[in-house]
């Protein structure tokens, strides 16, 4: 089964195709040892992937991940002898929240400092950006032996990631598609739909 962009609101497509960064999580099933991490990614359905990959799916709804990796990482090491794989993508905010309360030298909060305008706009953006986290679930293709598909790929990663060229180009990297095999939505509610 694979997950299609129609199973899902637009709100989640919006998150997929907009978020930043993505956390990859791989195992090693020999040691059991987990390893996550910090990716930047590319969302598209099967429609926009290389010509050479728009019949790995019969369905053309199919959405893909699309990461570059250093052959040397642990996370390349692990998909290399277990494809399966997850991801997690979400809009929350990642750092407390300093500007609803600020620290005086005794440790003590005051919000005597911050104007009210002020914490209007950060209640507003934190109500925006703390919505939903996404877990893709799904496995992993190595686009290896097809320069020009790799080329394509990494295109569109430096586009999205002009300053994660050292991450992303280099004779050590490798492109990893990941077909989404189902998909866990939820929201700052606890609210969970599965698809």
């Amino acid at each position: 089964m694979t997950i299609k962009e129609s199973d899902v609101s637009a709100s989640v497509v919006n998150l997929l195709k907009n978020a930043k960064y993505a956390h990859l999580a791989t195992a090693n099933p020999h040691t059991y040892q987990p390893n996550v991490s910090l990716m930047n990614y590319a969302y598209m359905n099967q429609s926009e992937l290389h010509p050479t990959h728009q019949q790995i799916n019969s369905s053309p709804q199919t959405s893909y991940i699309i990461f570059s990796v250093n052959k040397s990482a642990t996370n390349f090491e692990n998909i290399k002898i277990n494809p399966k794989v997850s991801i997690l993508i979400h809009d929350w905010v990642t750092a407390k929240s300093t500007l609803s309360e600020t620290e005086t030298p005794r440790g003590t909060s005051s919000t005597t400092d911050i104007s009210p305008l002020l914490k209007l706009l950060q209640n507003m953006n934190q109500s925006e950006l703390s919505t939903i986290s996404v877990t893709l679930n799904g496995e992993a293709i190595l686009v290896e032996d097809n320069a020009d598909a790799e080329n394509y790929y990494k295109e569109l990663l430096l586009k999205s990631y002009p300053d994660s060229k050292i991450f992303i180009e280099g004779d050590n990297n490798v492109i990893i598609m990941i077909e989404v095999r189902n998909v866990k939505i939820v929201d700052t509610q606890n609210n969970v739909q599965k698809h």
